[in-house]
């Protein structure tokens, strides 16, 4: 008969192994298992990138929008802008030259004969507020200073509108 080795024994056994490891390797539900612990641990990864991704969507079409903004206020500003603020810039220009004429010198400043003080209790009622020896002569400036100011725009003449809605200004163009 035939006699085995014990190498003969080992080959066929480890050739029997290797079989039965393609076989077992090659089964659906083993590849199935495989793909399924892969999932399971790539999942949360995924999600989690997909939801950075969104966070991060959101605020780039918001910061889109905001230069989309900014970009039509700045082309706003260069048509209009200018004349608006050299318009402003000239009637600042305007006040203080009129505050630095009507600004009397220091020590100059006398109290008026119309009362001021009582013209302001009676405007607040009894909660006035009564100024110090050295704060005197800046109320009662301030206040002189608001008076002309208010004379100042009474005695103006506003310019009345006519038929059509504009104004006709008395210097001409």
């Amino acid at each position: 008969m035939y006699e085995f080795s014990n190498v003969d024994g080992f080959l066929e056994i480890s050739e029997s192994m290797a079989e039965m490891i393609k076989y077992v390797a090659n089964e659906p539900s083993v590849g199935l298992f495989f793909i399924q612990h892969h999932a399971q641990n790539a999942v949360p990864n995924v999600i989690k990138v997909k939801k950075n991704l969104v966070e991060k969507s959101h605020e780039t079409t918001l910061q889109t929008q905001d230069f989309e903004d900014s970009i039509a206020m700045v082309r706003s500003m260069k048509e209009c802008g200018s004349p608006i603020a050299n318009g402003m810039i000239g009637e600042i220009k305007k006040a203080m030259v009129t505050m630095k004429t009507k600004q009397p010198k220091r020590g100059l400043i006398r109290p008026s004969a119309s009362g001021s003080q009582t013209e302001i209790a009676s405007f607040w009622g009894k909660t006035t507020f009564h100024a110090q020896e050295g704060d005197e002569k800046r109320s009662n400036y301030f206040s002189n200073v608001f008076k002309s100011a208010k004379k100042k725009v009474n005695s103006l003449n506003w310019q009345q509108p006519d038929a059509r809605g504009s104004i006709d200004s008395k210097g001409g163009k």
